[in-house]
């Protein structure tokens, strides 16, 4: 057979390290015995259109011979390396149940330690992850391709195919592309090659950390609603000074009154003038603290606690939701030609004086007034100053409750005196409207914002039924255009006109010219937001009060967390170990936890190249060496450790050696 066949060019030397050993022991081998495999133990199958390759498990038999000299010529596999790679798998599947575990429950990490380090460092974060992810998918790579070689040299002595086939299986078994195969088995091999890097992608999808937010429940304090709310809202004289009766706290975190039109009348006159603004646009305005919270559109006088309690040790709060039972107020206005108060005056002449100012009076009647009593009693009767003659640029209102009382009693009625500079704004009346109401709000803490929403369909009782929050309040908005008197302009004015401006959406608006019906929507948000901020004011009071805060709300806290990866990965990287455990389980039972695998691996290089020397026919040489046991074909061989390899491609004839021989335990380098 091996006359047959066509020597390769490429001769395989092997000799041990010691010269003294080699001389003593080897000799050549004869021109029919010379090397013309390259496979260990591999019977040349002779067939004209493909050289085939066999793995023999007994003596090469040829037609017309019988063996019956020489033992087995190869070993099996050991017991670690047929059931390593099993457990390998094993492990694989039980940690790829872990980010799959997590996601299933999830599992949120909210310490503000671990969170800092993911959100800032990702660039070692990638980098561990990216470590991990590698070392966790070789588990099931190698896995997979250490039984597939066990399943292969199983097979290999039963079983003949093409070189090409060989290079394919050596090919995936060490998952590597070989453009020397044939173009259909490299499409193939790249494939299985891709399927191998598969895991190492979903295992970094399962541990890369994602930010999320983790939401937990905590008592809030907030101002005190119902029977004993607003203890320090007491009953006061209607004409009294707006300085009587008011109470100041001053704290780092914002100056609270109870009437907060003396400290914050500049930031109401802003909300005056900010209540609209253009379509599609939020209406941001600050919170009347020193929280640094903003309010999307309207407050509703709702968040008063926000920014002025710690918030939880949990971890970063992203923000968090709360509901708290406030007014919800509406206001409806109209012109009333038959209004009675007006701007009269002046109240002495002065204008001989140059420099001195007049005054004039604010007086007269509100609908809901007690209109037996005599006018100049009534709540709405003060002094405003200006220039000239007439009160031109003069801006006043009288608001108040039902009847010359002061216990917040309805209706509730504004009327507006306005010179001829706000000739527009001029005998209007408004009806303010509290309707008690459950808000809804979300705060922010990221972007410092919060957003309120009422739940109109929910009945609620008064959150203040004395009245006294509602009478307060109205007392404290007839106070306004009292403090924010000027003598060149009103800035009250000026105020209704600028919310005008951006309600109609107009470049400017007239307000001394024919009243513009459209003005009245814009005065009607200018009054809603001014009340909002007094009744938040109020409530920030009460939050300083010992009393005044003891009711407290559940909230909820959304914290800040990290989660590991995420179920597009977790998931699919369990179902992928599982599969292959279940595969390698199928195929460890069929081939009986590869029992018959030979312990020589054909992927081993080391071996490849020793069997090549061992694999001429050495019937000749077994007669003569009965005693003797060939080389197992174990790549752990000691022999081969202390051999080694000389590679000559331009040897074309010559005495090549080959090491094939060892007796009992002790190593024997008898050659032929």
């Amino acid at each position: 057979m091996l006359n047959s066949l066509r020597c390769r060019r490429a001769v395989f030397i092997f000799l041990p390290r010691n010269r003294r050993f080699l001389s003593s022991h080897l000799r050549p081998l004869s021109s029919e015995h010379r090397l013309c495999t390259i496979f260990p133990f591999l019977e040349s199958m002779s067939d004209d259109r493909v050289p085939m390759i066999q793995l023999s498990s007994d003596n090469a038999k040829r037609a017309g011979e019988t063996a019956t000299c020489c033992k087995k010529r190869h070993g099996n596999a050991s017991l670690w390396s047929r059931y390593l790679p099993v457990a390998v798998m094993v492990l694989s599947t039980i940690l790829s149940t872990v980010p799959a575990v997590l996601t299933w429950r999830n599992t949120r990490y909210t310490s503000p330690r671990i969170y800092d380090w993911a959100m800032h460092q990702r660039a070692t974060v990638q980098v561990v992850v990216s470590i991990l992810a590698s070392l966790l998918g070789l588990l099931w790579t190698w896995a997979v391709c250490a039984c597939f070689n066990m399943a292969m040299r199983s097979f290999l002595s039963e079983t003949s195919f093409p070189l090409n086939t060989l290079r394919f299986y050596i090919s995936i078994s060490k998952r590597t592309l070989d453009w020397n195969l044939p173009p259909r088995l490299v499409v193939l091999s790249f494939i299985v090659g891709t399927l191998g890097v598969v895991p190492t992608w979903l295992w970094t999808g399962s541990l890369t950390p994602q930010a999320d937010v983790t939401e937990i429940l905590a008592p809030r304090f907030v101002a005190k609603t119902g029977l004993g709310s607003y203890p320090f809202l007491q009953v006061y004289d209607p004409r009294a000074a707006i300085s009587e009766f008011c109470d100041e706290m001053y704290q780092l975190n914002g100056t609270f009154s109870k009437c907060p039109s003396r400290q914050k009348s500049g930031q109401f006159v802003e909300s005056l003038a900010s209540a609209n603004v253009a379509a599609g646009r939020t209406r941001n305005h600050p919170k009347l603290d020193n929280s640094g919270y903003m309010y999307e559109n309207r407050s509703y006088g709702i968040g008063a606690a926000v920014g002025l309690q710690p918030l939880p040790d949990a971890g970063h709060t992203e923000f968090y939701d709360f509901s708290e039972t406030g007014y919800l107020v509406d206001t409806t206005c109209a012109l009333n030609a038959s209004s009675d108060f007006t701007l009269s005056g002046p109240i002495m002449e002065t204008h001989n004086k140059p420099g001195v100012p007049r005054l004039f009076w604010a007086q007269g009647r509100r609908p809901n007034n007690d209109w037996k009593a005599d006018p100049r009693t009534a709540p709405g009767f003060y002094p405003m100053p200006g220039w000239g003659p007439a009160p031109d640029a003069v801006v006043a209102w009288s608001v108040g409750s039902c009847c010359n009382t002061n216990n917040g009693s309805a209706p509730f009625i504004l009327s507006i005196a306005a010179g001829t500079f706000y000739s527009a704004l001029d005998k209007l009346q408004c009806q303010i409207h509290f309707q008690p109401t459950l808000f809804d709000a979300r705060v922010s803490v990221k972007n410092r914002t919060i957003h309120v929403e009422p739940q109109r369909n929910i009945v609620v009782s008064d959150p203040e039924p004395r009245g006294m929050l509602r009478e307060w309040t109205l007392r404290d908005l007839q106070s306004l255009p009292e403090v924010q008197s000027t003598l060149y302009v009103s800035t009250i004015g000026e105020a209704l006109r600028a919310n005008a401006i951006n309600y109609m959406n107009m470049t400017t608006v007239d307000l001394s010219g024919s009243r513009n019906e459209g003005i009245i929507p814009a005065i009607e948000t200018s009054l809603a937001a001014v009340i909002d901020d007094i009744l938040l004011s109020l409530a920030g009071f009460a939050l300083t009060q010992p009393g005044s805060w003891d009711h407290d709300v559940s909230v909820r806290f959304a914290i800040s967390s990290i989660r590991l990866g995420s179920w597009r990965y977790a998931y699919p990287l369990f179902a992928m170990n599982v599969m292959a455990l279940v595969a390698i389980g199928l195929v460890t039972v069929h081939l009986r936890m590869f029992a018959e695998s030979s312990a020589f691996d054909f992927t081993d290089l080391f071996a490849m190249a020793a069997a090549a020397s061992n694999g001429t026919d050495t019937q000749d040489m077994a007669a003569d060496n009965a005693d003797l046991t060939q080389w197992n074909g174990d790549p752990k061989d000691r022999m081969l450790i202390s051999t080694r390899l000389y590679v000559n491609q331009g040897l074309k004839s010559g005495r090549p050696i080959a090491l094939h021989f060892r007796t009992g335990a002790r190593h024997n380098s008898s050659l032929s």
